[in-house]
Parts: structure tokens; C-alpha cells; sequence
């Protein structure tokens, strides 16, 4: 089955807009109550900001696959999207880990091994189109902040401070 290119931009749009959601409903479970409890670092963002970056960095996410499975599509070369779809994983995974299931820790490891696959990603990307693995950067960037957010919670959060 050909897909025509602009039907795949949009299954992509919708792919990531999923994940977003799946997350949403996670954070959801707890943003209000055990979340706003925590002790958390003073130079964190205040929460409005965390749904404006994140749907733009979700349309950058989708846009960067995209352009990536343009390149491939109709050919044997699988391994770009195998590690979007493993990036996109662990983006899905962490907010049910520390939101949901309310585990800092759990929810640290598995934002190392989304900042890991993103770097994966980029660096399969660029192979393909660079611009492409350049939409991740801020992905990155983003990620790499709210893991050293969730690592001073998890340190707070076993010492009991």
C-alpha cells in the first residue's frame, strides 16, 4: 500500500499526538496533588510552560519522522523508524513511571534511555536529513532539562528532603 506523502505527515502528526495524550492522562493522575507536593528545584519552569513546549516539541517529533520516512519509504531501510519508534516508546513510558505510578526512580532510568534514544535518533537521522535529526535538537535539550529536574526530585525524594 503507497501512502501518499501528505497522508503520512498527518499519520505521524497523529501517531505523536497520541503518545502526548497517553502522557497527558498520566501527568494527570498526579501533577495536582502528588506532584505539587514534592520538593523540587527552585530553577524548575513553572507547570504552564510544560504544555506549550511540549506540543511544539511533538510537532517537531512528528515532523522530523516524516521527513526521515520520505527517504525510506518503499525500501528495505528500516532502522531510522525502528529508533524513532524506540524514542517515541520511552517518551510514551516515563510519564506512567514517575506521574503515574509516582516513581522517581523508575521514572529517571527510563528518561536516561529516552535522552540515549534521542541521541540515537539524531544520529541515524542525520544520515538521511540532517534538518530532520536537527528538529530533535530542542527535544533534546528539553529532555535533558527535565531529566535533572527528575533526578534533584528523585534525590529529594529518597533522602526524604
Amino acid at each position: 500500500m503507497k501512502v501518499d506523502k501528505w497522508a503520512g505527515l498527518i499519520i505521524f502528526l497523529a501517531i505523536v499526538s497520541v503518545i502526548g495524550y497517553l502522557g497527558s492522562i498520566a501527568t494527570g493522575i498526579s501533577v495536582d496533588n502528588w506532584y505539587a507536593e514534592l520538593k523540587k528545584p527552585e530553577w524548575g519552569p513553572p507547570e504552564w510552560v510544560f504544555g506549550p513546549v511540549w506540543t511544539v516539541l511533538y510537532i517537531m517529533i512528528a515532523l522530523s519522522g516524516w521527513m526521515v520516512w520520505l527517504k525510506v519509504r518503499g525500501t528495505e531501510d528500516h532502522l531510522p523508524l525502528i529508533v524513532y519508534g524506540i524514542q517515541l516508546f520511552f517518551n510514551a513510558l516515563w510519564p506512567w513511571l514517575f506521574f503515574g505510578m509516582q516513581n522517581t526512580v523508575y521514572g529517571f532510568i527510563v528518561i536516561i534511555c529516552l535522552f540515549f534514544a534521542i541521541l540515537a535518533n539524531m544520529t541515524v537521522f542525520w544520515k538521511y536529513n540532517p534538518w530532520a535529526s536537527v528538529l530533535l535538537f530542542p527535544y533534546l535539550i528539553w529532555v535533558s532539562f527535565a531529566m535533572s529536574i527528575n533526578f534533584v526530585v528523585t534525590l529529594y525524594d529518597l533522602i526524604g528532603g
